[in-house]
């Protein structure tokens, strides 16, 4: 009974490893994601070109728009 346990137990913890491996990754693209607008914001290109195109297409109410 017990070999049976030892079995089911490190098969849950490499469950448990792929899913913190996966959420880690998720977090880390997040992180990667918002370091980038940080970076790209400030810059004459973004205002300029794709700043429009996004309020454009994303103003549906015509509110909130600072």
């Amino acid at each position: 009974m017990e070999v049976m346990n030892k079995r089911s137990s490190s098969f849950s913890a490499g469950k448990i490893r792929m899913i913190q491996g996966a959420i880690l990754a998720l977090a880390l693209t997040i992180f990667l994601g918002n370091l980038m607008m940080w970076i790209i914001m400030p810059i004459p290109t973004y205002y300029q070109k794709w700043d429009p195109v996004l309020v454009a297409a994303t103003n549906s109410t015509g509110g909130f728009r600072i």
